[in-house]
C-alpha cells in the first residue's frame, strides 16, 4: 500500500489531476467530505469513514512525525505562512503536493495524519497570520537556524507557485522583503528580520479580504 502513497506524491508533484490520483482521491474525499458533513468515497471493502474532525493536534506532534523526512516544523510554518497571504490562491493539489513531494513515511496511516496535521496548520495559520501579535510571537519564538528554516519554506512555497504572485500584485517594499527572506534562506542576513516581519505578513493577509 505504501508504493501507492509514493506513487501519488509523485504524481502530484507532476501537477496531474487529483480525480486521476486514486489515493490522493480518496484522501481529498474523505478530508472535504469531513469539513462539509458530507458522506465520503471508501476504499474497496470497507465502510464509509464516519463524518468526524481529525482530532486535534498534540502539542510537538507534528515535529515527531517529521523527524526523518528532511522538513522541519518552522519550515512548514513558513511554507504555510506563505499559502496564507499569496496575492491568488493556491490549490490544495498544488501546495500539498509540493510539500509532500520525495518525502517517505513509515506507514500510510502516519501520511494521512500528517495531511490532516498539515490541513489544520494551514487553516490556523490563515487566521493568525491576520494578526501582527501573534505572528510576532511566532517568528520571535524562533532561533536562528528556525528561522532560517522559516523562510526556507515560505520561499519554497512561492518557487512552487509564481503564478499565484504576479509582479503586478507586489509593491517595491514586497519584492524587497522576498529578497530578504531569499537571502536568509540562504544563509545570508538576518538582522531586523524578526522587527518588519510580522507587520508584513499582516498587511499582505489584509489585502487577500
Amino acid at each position: 500500500m505504501w508504493l501507492a502513497f509514493a506513487a501519488s506524491a509523485r504524481a502530484l508533484v507532476q501537477q496531474r489531476a487529483l480525480r486521476r490520483i486514486p489515493v490522493m482521491q480518496y484522501v481529498a474525499d474523505l478530508t472535504l467530505g469531513v469539513a462539509d458533513g458530507r458522506p465520503t468515497a471508501k476504499e474497496p471493502g470497507e465502510p464509509p469513514p464516519s463524518p468526524t474532525a481529525p482530532r486535534p493536534p498534540r502539542r510537538g506532534e507534528l515535529a515527531k512525525l517529521l523527524v526523518g523526512t528532511g522538513l522541519s516544523e518552522a519550515y512548514v510554518q513558513g511554507y504555510l505562512t506563505a499559502l496564507a497571504i499569496t496575492p491568488r490562491l493556491v490549490s490544495l493539489q498544488a501546495w500539498l503536493g509540493t510539500l509532500l513531494g520525495g518525502v517517505e513515511f513509515d506507514g500510510e496511516g502516519k501520511v494521512q495524519r500528517v495531511v490532516d496535521l498539515f490541513i489544520m496548520r494551514a487553516n490556523q495559520l490563515d487566521q493568525d497570520a491576520a494578526d501582527q501579535a501573534t505572528m510576532s510571537k511566532a517568528i520571535a519564538a524562533l532561533e536562528e537556524g528556525p528561522l532560517r528554516d522559516w523562510a526556507g519554506g515560505f520561499c519554497a512555497l512561492i518557487a512552487a507557485s509564481k503564478s499565484a504572485w504576479p509582479a503586478g500584485a507586489l509593491a517595491a517594499a514586497d519584492r524587497h522583503m522576498l529578497r530578504t527572506l531569499k537571502t536568509a534562506a540562504e544563509g545570508g542576513e538576518l538582522a531586523g528580520l524578526r522587527a518588519v516581519l510580522p507587520a508584513w505578513i499582516t498587511a499582505r493577509r489584509a489585502l487577500r479580504r
